[in-house]
């Protein structure tokens, strides 16, 4: 099933980071909306997805989009180095300190779309909530973007 809000997610980040080298989503599951979108929008940005998933992966990948296998909890960070932007379109609460921590590490802002009507205050962390179009997203900004 499609996502409601993943055209204003990705026109929210190609409005915000079109000057991105390369934009991350981790966690992509079997959902590519977003990074497909993305890709349309942002032709001369590199879209990776990760999943620890295998089979995910795949699927990415024959949808043309650069995709590799990783686990959040220990990731490859080479997969990371040189991101303007980490987003994950709604992760399970518990992965959202590990995510956090990745771009904290690379110093690079991050967005998280929650899953609808999930109940978890942020704001207290530095997170700030975004509205565009029909999209609800939780922005960090950490440091400055490449």
């Amino acid at each position: 099933m499609p996502l409601p809000d993943a055209e204003d997610i990705a026109e929210f980040i190609a409005l915000r980071y079109g000057y991105a080298f390369k934009i991350v989503e981790i966690g992509v599951g079997f959902q590519f909306d977003v990074a497909v979108a993305l890709k349309k929008k942002l032709p001369n940005t590199l879209i990776v997805v990760v999943d620890v998933n295998p089979d995910a992966v795949e699927e990415a990948r024959k949808l043309s989009l650069t995709a590799y296998v990783d686990d959040i909890l220990t990731p490859n960070m080479e997969i990371y180095e040189g991101s303007s932007l980490l987003y994950s379109i709604r992760p399970p609460p518990e992965l959202i300190p590990y995510i956090r921590k990745t771009a904290e590490k690379l110093k690079c802002p991050l967005i998280i779309r929650l899953l609808s009507g999930e109940l978890i205050n942020l704001q207290q962390q530095g997170w700030r909530t975004i509205i565009y179009g029909k999209a609800r997203l939780q922005l960090l900004d950490l440091g400055s973007p490449r």
